[in-house]
């Protein structure tokens, strides 16, 4: 949600050109977070991180600390190993 509105606003600074890039990437992004959420519901830690690492292309323009943190989880989820293995 949170994703939608920056990129909401980011798509409204945009050019006209640019608009088609915005509005693809910020639905690649909001699609690949509730693509995590599921993952993430079914236990499936990897999938789930490589989810939030794509979904970290949506476009936030000045606020990059949210994507930063989000990248940073979904890289400790793709290099999580269990304990048992």
């Amino acid at each position: 949600m949170i994703g939608g509105s920056l990129a909401l606003v980011t798509l409204k600074a945009s050019t006209e050109s640019g608009r088609i890039v915005v509005a693809v990437a910020a639905a690649i992004g909001l699609g690949a977070a509730i693509g995590a959420v599921f993952a993430a519901v079914r236990g499936s830690k990897r999938q789930t991180g490589a989810l939030l690492l794509l979904s970290a292309i949506t476009p936030t323009s000045f606020a990059y600390l949210p994507n930063v943190v989000i990248m940073a989880l979904g890289v400790a989820l793709l290099l999580w190993r269990n304990q048992d293995s």
